[in-house]
């Protein structure tokens, strides 16, 4: 695995690193759960990115968070 130098991803992203962050994160979740058409996210969710999913008969939300 390789492990990432958040610098070099600020620097690239400089114009908003915690949106592109947040956006990469949604990014692998929908894929490690086969969402191909994504998880509703517009609303409001306490502590959350997304509204969670059922896999499996668990309920699985998710949190990112980049910090400058």
């Amino acid at each position: 695995m390789i492990k990432p130098n958040w610098d070099i991803f600020r620097a690239k992203f400089s114009e908003n690193p915690q949106y592109n962050f947040e956006w990469f994160c949604y990014l692998l979740f929908c894929k490690e759960y086969n969402k191909k058409f994504g998880v509703f996210r517009y609303k409001n969710q306490a502590a959350i990115e997304t509204n969670p999913i059922e896999v499996d008969n668990e309920v699985i939300g998710w949190q990112a968070k980049f910090y400058k």
